[in-house]
């Protein structure tokens, strides 16, 4: 690891300030490791008010659990032996450990101990949240490091550039100076920059011991982890339940062989392939699995499972487990080849194993697409037996895809949804093309002066934050909403539940489908950023914005939870069309035919309101009926109209009260 003096402006912390030169006796260390959440969107280029923060998060950081476990071997060295230590792990995402980490950091300043608070996994578009989150602890006396993908992947890139990095792409061009929001944290007293990977060669712990000597600077370069077969401590029950599924993230392997323009994983964790051990993984999962005692979902937080060497031991390792009676499901990403050449059995082994979803990155149906981002390992014509072959094994095929390719048009967008939709992918992970900063993209648009926001809170691929040839701003951001429309319509939502049998996977799948559905068209979010049940706590809202008075902020509030109850019934009669259509396409044409017909008699109108299976068809086709007469229904002629609308409404009181305890029973019984 480097502590660099050279051209850059790094010197030691301030003199006098904890950990500096002044050389304070402390008696204790607490340091507090937090992953940042990211300020809510606004459209029309707006900054973002509140920090996206929920009851229940969805994904866990790998990166948050592997810092707590080095942090605790960390201050297990001689060097703490005289002194207290405190290790604490915060979920920005989460209201309950955000509130937590307020009530700790309100301790200080506290007479002789050393606080410290790293920053940890930052992402592009979670640098704003971090950067305050940082003041505010210095304001207690804290010292602050932060360090992830967006600090590395930039720094290698607009610093050392990407052919330095990865000589497969000569003449990349590189501005060789510091980001300057990087630029900027280097010549604030008490901010130490943290670039690499904290496992190598003990970096952190070093990082620390500096710290509480008060001989730190404010820049470190730890360089890449090849030695990291030991995957750490396994979550806390109290974190995993947190999450509004139980899920526990590890990596398997760090490093990327592809050269994807668009991505900055090679920036961040190099070409290089390095993996854990089959044993280390197999016996953390154990571990997991003890510790926890309830059924989980083990995502494997890594790019390519199917290119690391050991896949077939590794998926032999957790099948024995699940054989002894371990209950977990995995998720993984890999690419359509995975399943070809050497690699041929991968799809049986995983899901044999416990595969149950599989992350593809699709990334666009267009061929020029792919050929432009130089993703080579994709070939769409293979997509629809791929996935096929998913279906016939159980697993259900999830799909990255990306709307604003540089040959996208509005008008090819929704034709290569439609296409994604008929392919038989299971989920679709819709994203908005962003110039990730890192990425090959992103320094050939800062070379070209493309236009380009300079508010990295907008860098989370949801919003348009860079101009496109072919489309203004507003028909991108239209494009992006179509295209999560037209995949998670209740027509093709029905169409990929009716393509699997078991009904465990069905609920997953339809967890899934009301967990996108919700993120991108309720909270305006990403399903990967997003949670359930958002809060906006006013202290908590993003430093330099507009001031708010508390009666419109309680007013928006209003608004805001009024919005939610009209979206909840929306959504929640929806899915009851979705469920309860695809039971009963599942028992064949003649049930389908049967329930999209309508009543002929009183007599079969009780036999489907209160017996046998439902089906909203026969409602949803009298309300259509109901609602086209419009300002006929006020003449006096319309009494019958009348009867029959109150008949019906009563069949939707008693289908809704017949349908919650089978819906929550669903739910309850899958991981």
């Amino acid at each position: 690891m480097q502590r660099i003096h050279t051209t850059l402006k790094h010197g030691d912390l301030e003199a006098g300030s904890p950990g500096g030169s002044s050389g304070a006796p402390y008696r204790r260390i607490v340091v507090a490791l937090i992953h940042p959440s990211n300020y809510d969107q606004t459209e029309a280029g707006g900054t973002g008010t509140f920090v996206q923060t929920y009851h229940r998060g969805v994904l866990p950081s790998n990166t948050l659990r592997l810092l707590g476990s080095l942090t605790r071997e960390a201050l297990a060295h001689s060097d703490f032996a005289d002194m207290a230590t405190e290790v604490h792990a915060f979920d920005d995402a989460i209201r309950r450990e955000q509130r937590a980490y307020r009530r700790l950091e309100s301790r200080f300043p506290e007479k002789g101990t050393l606080f410290v608070v790293g920053l940890v996994g930052v992402q592009s578009n979670q640098f704003p949240r971090a950067r305050d989150l940082m003041d505010s602890a210095r304001a207690h006396g804290a010292i602050t490091v932060i360090g992830g993908p967006h600090i590395t992947a930039s720094i290698n890139t607009m610093l050392h550039g990407i052919s330095a990095i990865d000589p497969m792409r000569p003449g990349v061009p590189c501005p060789r100076q510091m980001p300057p929001e990087i630029a900027e944290l280097l010549e604030t007293p008490g901010m130490i920059v943290f670039h690499g990977d904290a496992d190598a060669s003990q970096a952190w712990g070093r990082v620390l011991r500096e710290i509480a000597a008060g001989t730190a600077v404010n820049y470190y370069e730890a360089g890449l982890a090849h030695e990291i077969d030991d995957p750490g401590d396994v979550y806390a029950a109290r974190h995993l339940d947190a999450f509004a599924s139980p899920v526990a993230a590890v990596d398997t392997e760090r490093g990327c062989p592809f050269k994807c323009k668009f991505c900055a994983a090679i920036q961040a964790h190099g070409r290089e392939v390095r993996c854990r051990s089959p044993h280390g993984i197999v016996s953390w999962v154990r571990r997991q699995c003890t510790s926890y005692g309830k059924p989980l979902t083990v995502l494997f937080a890594s790019d390519n499972l199917a290119r690391n060497p050991y896949w077939r031991e590794t998926l032999a390792g957790l099948r024995e487990l699940r054989a002894e009676g371990y209950d977990f499901t995995i998720w993984a990403e890999a690419d359509v080849l995975c399943d070809s050449g050497p690699n041929r059995g991968f799809l049986e082994a995983y899901a044999a194993a416990g595969g149950r979803g599989l992350f593809l990155g699709i990334e666009s149906m267009n061929p020029a697409n792919i050929a432009a981002a130089g993703k080579k390992q994709n070939d769409v014509a293979q997509l629809p037996a791929f996935f096929a072959k998913c279906r016939r094994l159980g697993i259900a095929p999830e799909g990255g895809y990306i709307i604003g390719f540089e040959h996208d048009t509005p008008e090819s967008i929704v034709a290569d949804v439609q296409k994604l939709a008929e392919s038989g992918l299971a989920r679709a992970w819709f994203f908005i093309k962003t110039l990730l900063p890192g990425s090959q993209d992103w320094v050939e648009a800062l070379d070209s002066g493309r236009r380009m926001s300079d508010d990295l809170n907008r860098f989370d691929s949801t919003v348009v934050s860079a101009a496109h040839e072919n489309m203004t701003d507003a028909q991108w951001r239209k494009a992006y909403d179509s295209a999560i429309q037209t995949f998670y319509s209740v027509r093709n939502m029905i169409r990929v539940l009716s393509d699997y049998a078991d009904p465990a996977q069905r609920w997953r799948l339809i967890k899934g489908f009301m967990w996108c559905r919700w993120a991108y068209l309720t909270e305006r979010s990403h399903p990967m950023i997003a949670g359930f049940y958002r809060y906006c706590p006013y202290r908590e809202r993003r430093r330099g914005t507009a001031p708010l008075s508390p009666l419109r902020y309680a007013v928006s509030e209003v608004r805001r939870h009024l919005r939610y109850v009209g979206c909840f019934l929306h959504e929640f009669y929806l899915f009851q069309q979705v469920i309860l259509e695809t039971e009963v396409r599942l028992r064949g044409a003649d049930q389908l035919a049967y329930w999209q017909s309508r009543p002929s008699s009183v007599r079969d109108w009780m036999r489907r309101t209160f017996t046998g299976p439902m089906c909203r068809a026969w409602l949803n086709e009298f309300w259509v009926r109901y609602g086209s007469h419009k300002w006929r229904l006020l003449s006096p002629i319309s009494i019958r109209w009348h009867v029959r609308m109150l008949l019906y409404a009563f069949s939707e009181v008693v289908y809704t009260v017949r349908f919650i305890p089978f819906f929550l029973r669903g739910l309850r019984t899958t991981p």
